[in-house]
């Protein structure tokens, strides 16, 4: 059975690349390439690029910046000691950032709910809860308390 899930997933993966060129604009080529439109100016195909000669261009560049757009090394080491313990602002950052994109991509890709007997679907059953919070348990729990993890390789680190 693997066998013949494994060539259909090949099958179907090769021929829609296959087929996807049918759908493609008219400066891609089915080779991977592309090609100008019409009127475009032509590439000079002796045109060599060198980083070099790209800095050295850049350094001719008068580039001034602001005194104020940039903050002092020493301001923003001081910030970070006297904030050190303050991280936890940054975690609830993390935390509503994650969870908007979730409610946000659940909104985009699924939308609203028309059906009504999609509602009464679970979302998982009993085995992919039991996997899930095997999975899900440690990693929270080794989030808040990673010691025995920073344990195990700590002898490797200090060697």
């Amino acid at each position: 059975m693997p066998k013949i899930l494994s060539f259909i997933l090949v099958f179907f993966v090769y021929n829609s690349s296959l087929l996807a060129m049918d759908n493609k604009p008219y400066h891609h080529l089915s080779n991977g390439t592309f090609r100008n439109p019409e009127g475009s100016p032509e590439r000079n195909v002796s045109f060599n690029w060198s980083f070099k000669v790209f800095n050295e261009e850049k350094r001719k560049l008068k580039i001034e910046i602001p005194e104020d757009h940039v903050v002092d090394k020493k301001e923003v080491l001081e910030n970070l000691k006297k904030n050190k313990n303050n991280d936890y602002i940054a975690w609830i950052g993390v935390i509503l950032g994650a969870a908007y994109m979730l409610w946000l991509y659940r909104r985009v890709i699924f939308g609203k709910l028309i059906n009504n007997d999609l509602l009464k679907m679970l979302d998982l059953n009993k085995s992919e809860i039991f996997i899930l919070s095997s999975l899900a348990i440690p990693t929270l729990f080794f989030g808040f308390y990673p010691e025995p993890l920073l344990n195990t390789i700590e002898v490797s680190i200090n060697n």
